[in-house]
């Protein structure tokens, strides 16, 4: 909600007013007030968002080894239910996101044989079914074969996730292909390399879209969304970063 350019408008407007009232009326006041509102504003655009978001997907790093010897083993990221589910296959409150991450990865599973899923995220509220088992189930359903699959599901954001895949028994590989949007993929890859992995990317859930016409400067809902995703991604991997400097021993969401 913060990180909503909606919010920074709101705050703007609100500061004005309240500065108006409190008779603040110089140029410098106005001048910030009306900047803050226009980069708001701005920020609420198509043209804005998909830039954020270009730079955020463009990063899917596929070492040398992904090649000559790719992983056997993926772990799929969770991304979020739309409800409570009632039970363990309850697939309808499996958001689009997790969808098409675990789409994604079943896809990769059925393209060689041997090949293993390891579904990770948990809940963010004791006592309700973990995303990873709903995920995993949503998997076996459309096809995987239910001894390929294991599940993490103590993690609440992306740094337990990799840092719980570690402690995981028996151990995973060190090399793994890593599954979760690619909007995602920064903060997803460097908290599995801090965890002392070495990943292959498999971005799903790609949100670019090329500006083409003056549509682009024009606000939008989905535009002020994608903003305040990526927004999220890049301020979450900001924050790992210096966590991780602050207590390299651990950092969370």
């Amino acid at each position: 909600m913060y990180l909503s350019p909606l919010t920074w408008l709101l705050l703007a407007l609100l500061a004005l007013v309240a500065g108006r009232a409190a008779g603040l009326r110089g140029r410098k006041f106005l001048w910030t007030c009306a900047t803050a509102a226009a980069l708001s504003v701005f920020a609420m655009t198509p043209l804005f968002a998909n830039l954020l978001v270009d730079w955020l997907e463009y990063y899917q790093p596929r070492p040398q080894f992904c090649k000559s010897d790719p992983p056997k083993t993926a772990v799929v990221l969770s991304g979020g239910l739309d409800r409570w589910p009632r039970n363990d296959r309850d697939f309808g409150a499996i958001n689009i996101v997790s969808r098409r991450r675990a789409e994604k990865a079943i896809d990769w599973w059925r393209d060689r044989p041997g090949r293993e899923l390891v579904f990770a995220g948990g809940t963010i509220r004791r006592g309700r079914i973990a995303e990873s088992l709903l995920i995993a189930n949503y998997a076996t359903q459309l096809g995987v074969d239910p001894s390929s699959v294991r599940v993490e599901s103590g993690s609440r954001n992306t740094w337990e996730n990799a840092h719980n895949l570690l402690a995981m028994r028996p151990q995973l590989p060190r090399r793994v292909e890593l599954v979760t949007s690619a909007m995602h993929m920064r903060r997803a890859v460097y908290s599995m390399h801090e965890a002392g992995f070495e990943t292959c990317s498999l971005g799903a859930d790609w949100r670019h879209v090329p500006a083409e016409n003056l549509r682009a400067l024009v606000p939008t809902t989905d535009a002020v969304l994608k903003s305040e995703m990526a927004l999220h991604e890049i301020v979450g991997l900001v924050f790992y970063r210096w966590h991780a400097y602050q207590e390299p021993s651990g950092a969370s969401d």
